[in-house]
């Protein structure tokens, strides 16, 4: 499992939760994702990335600049296609995830609306 999407399930279980979701089917889904998310931390607890919050912060900061970063590029160049739209949704995705960590960085909000 990528960084990405250990970061994404966990930022899914963490929103649901907040949901207080009632449906039995829905919380034992989430129970099965949290548990494969515990035992792919384990696997993965030699990752910076993965056991030190502020590593974990920067790389997906970095992730996202480079997702909206290509997609800006395209759009700009006037070569945007539906991946270019799915580039820019992916990037806001993942901007919600960046959410798990705190506020986002000044100069990550600078380069993706001020550029």
């Amino acid at each position: 499992m990528s960084i990405q999407l250990m970061a994404g399930n966990y930022w899914a279980v963490q929103y649901a939760i907040t949901l207080g979701v009632k449906d039995p089917e829905a919380n034992v889904f989430l129970g099965t994702l949290l548990d494969n998310l515990e035992k792919t931390k384990v696997k993965m607890s030699t990752n910076e990335a993965i056991t030190d919050d502020v590593v974990g912060k920067a790389h997906m900061e970095n992730f996202v600049t480079n997702i909206f970063s290509k997609a800006d590029e395209e759009e700009r160049s006037k070569k945007a296609t539906k991946a270019t739209a799915s580039k820019f949704l992916a990037a806001s995705i993942f901007m919600e995830v960046l959410r798990c960590f705190g506020d986002l960085d000044k100069e990550v909000i600078w380069y993706l609306y001020y550029r």
